[in-house]
């Protein structure tokens, strides 16, 4: 790139000035104020617009004045260029507004940011740079303001080692030397990893061939345990024909278990049966007994009532010719044959109680095989119809008998 000329309108100190550069180098010489970085300043907006916090519309818009222009004039590749940009003033300050390009008599107007783009290509500048705010390519190889050339010069040398490398575009090559570290490392622990693996493929190639090698053992102890399967599954049929005999055993001695135990149960029962049979006898023996006093109380008693009944018979013939000769002596005679009399029915009326109590006494005692209650006699156990005659006469002897030769 080789300036060829710069015309500046309104801006600091100059108001409309065009200043031509000759071929080699140009010195710009002056007092402080002149207007020396006033140039530089210009050249930078014109190439690449304001540049906030550095570079701004009002510090490059004349005092006064409300619109500025700074236009140069250059060459690329033999190739002739011209680029404008403006100024114009706000309320807010002094902005820039749309620039133009003009090259082979053939003018595009542009944007600020189009204008700045397209230089960016002419020079040759990474387009990275464009959302950058401060034109550090340009301040580190074209211009530098005297202000930072010292703070350039303080940075750390990795520092600025790197910024040259972003301005001259080779820090490309350290993210790819970065990059291809990394890629290295990747690799070489993918390498360890494979290395491992092949290691793990041996080794499961090594224990493979060994089970190769031990097939026929392992086929021949398959056959020992198949053999022994079938041993042990014979075994197994007989412990359970085994255990299927015991169970049948087993269901023999709970069977002969309950026979015992009901054996038991009748002996009991049985034991229970002949000491109620004995107290029965023992029972029916004293019942007999007393029966028997009580059959020859009763006769004894019929005997005094028939001696009575035939002195009172007797009594009552003596009173009825007694009456005929005195009256009052027979209505005395009377009243105490009535009272005798009734004396006479009332122990009549207790021998018959004792009766009935022991005729019940005796039907208790009716159990015996061969005797049917009610039909024969209870008392002597003879076999003939029971009857009051022959139950008060008859069967005291055999009571009497049949109790001796129970006693006996």
């Amino acid at each position: 790139m080789r300036l060829l000329s710069l015309t500046l309108k309104n801006i600091r100190s100059y108001t409309n000035h065009t200043i031509s550069f000759p071929e080699g180098i140009t010195l710009l010489s002056g007092d402080i104020g002149a207007g020396k970085s006033t140039l530089l300043l210009a050249i930078e907006f014109a190439l690449f617009g304001i540049n906030r916090g550095e570079l701004t519309g009002s510090a490059l818009l004349r005092h006064g004045a409300t619109e500025g222009a700074v236009a140069v004039r250059f060459t690329i590749n033999n190739k002739e260029y011209t680029i404008q940009r403006t100024l114009k003033k706000t309320t807010t300050g002094a902005t820039q507004d749309n620039g133009w390009i003009e090259t082979q008599n053939t003018r595009e107007q542009l944007t600020p940011s189009e204008l700045r783009a397209r230089i960016y290509e002419l020079l040759g500048y990474p387009l990275q740079f464009l959302s950058k705010q401060r034109n550090i390519l340009y301040r580190f190889t074209i211009y530098t303001p005297q202000e930072e050339m010292k703070a350039i010069l303080s940075q750390d040398v990795e520092e600025r080692l790197e910024t040259v490398r972003r301005i001259f575009g080779i820090d490309a090559y350290k993210t790819a030397r970065d990059n291809a570290h990394l890629v290295g490392r990747a690799l070489k622990e993918r390498e360890t990893l494979h290395e491992n693996i092949l290691i793990r493929i041996k080794n499961d190639t090594e224990r493979l061939k060994q089970k190769l090698l031990r097939e026929p053992q392992i086929e021949q102890q398959k056959n020992l345990l198949f053999t022994e399967r079938n041993t042990i599954t014979v075994q197994f049929e007989q412990q359970e024909q085994l255990v299927a005999q015991l169970e049948q055993q087993r269901s023999l001695i709970q069977q002969q278990l309950q026979v015992h135990a009901m054996q038991e149960r009748n002996k009991n029962l049985a034991e229970q049966e002949l000491k109620q049979l004995l107290l029965h006898k023992d029972r029916k023996n004293k019942l007999l007994h007393e029966t028997t006093l009580v059959v020859e109380k009763l006769v004894m008693t019929k005997e005094l009532l028939a001696k009575e009944i035939a002195a009172q018979q007797q009594e009552q013939l003596q009173t009825k010719v007694l009456d005929t000769q005195q009256p009052h002596t027979s209505q005395r005679s009377s009243e105490q044959l009535q009272h005798q009399l009734h004396a006479i029915q009332e122990a009549i009326g207790q021998l018959r109680k004792d009766e009935g109590k022991l005729l019940r006494m005796i039907e208790e005692c009716n159990h015996k095989p061969g005797v049917a209650a009610g039909t024969n006699c209870p008392t002597c156990w003879c076999g003939k119809e029971k009857t009051r005659s022959h139950h008060t006469t008859t069967c005291i002897a055999a009571a009497t008998a049949c109790q001796s030769t129970n006693d006996a």
